[in-house]
């Protein structure tokens, strides 16, 4: 079964995945949230999702701004393929 990084990535940042431990957490939610902070659109989008963990339209918009920066960047996709032991998909 392949996995959605860009969904599993946010839902560890909003809590929503569980089951991984403190470190792969901590550099997760690292690496996801200097991703989204780093453009106008990833900033609201972080800021939202961590307003309201919970809703539904703030976690897609994450996931869909974190996916655009998955397929750009290579090294941020297999960084976190590699933290949460799963296969790069996005």
């Amino acid at each position: 079964m392949e996995t959605d990084l860009a969904a599993l990535a946010v839902g560890v940042l909003t809590g929503a995945a569980t089951g991984f431990g403190q470190e792969t957490v901590a550099a997760v939610v690292r690496m996801v949230r200097e991703r989204l902070a780093a453009t106008p659109r990833g900033q609201a989008a972080l800021d939202g999702v961590e307003a309201a963990p919970g809703d539904e339209g703030a976690r897609r918009e994450a996931e869909t701004v974190l996916r655009e920066a998955l397929r750009a960047d290579q090294r941020l996709q297999q960084a976190l393929a590699t933290h949460l032991n799963v296969s790069p998909r996005i």
